[in-house]
């Protein structure tokens, strides 16, 4: 799979301000600073808006949050 990237930087690699990003998911811009903090368990609805506006795979954003993407496709 290549480098594994934290969620924080693929947000910083996309360009988007937390704001933007927060707008794109419906959320207040709080709420991307508590997405970006490990451990964190995402809905799967939060996983995909997310995926949309990062351009990344579900499995990429998966990794990010440091889940074992390993046995998947």
């Amino acid at each position: 799979m290549g480098e594994i990237k934290t969620l924080k930087q693929i947000i910083s690699e996309s360009g988007l301000t937390h704001q933007q990003l927060a707008d794109l998911l419906g959320v207040k811009s709080p709420r991307i600073s508590e997405l970006i903090r490990p451990g964190q368990d995402l809905r799967m609805s939060t996983s995909i808006k997310l995926a949309k506006a990062l351009n990344v795979s579900l499995k990429t954003l998966a990794a990010s949050i440091g889940q074992d993407v390993s046995d998947i496709p």
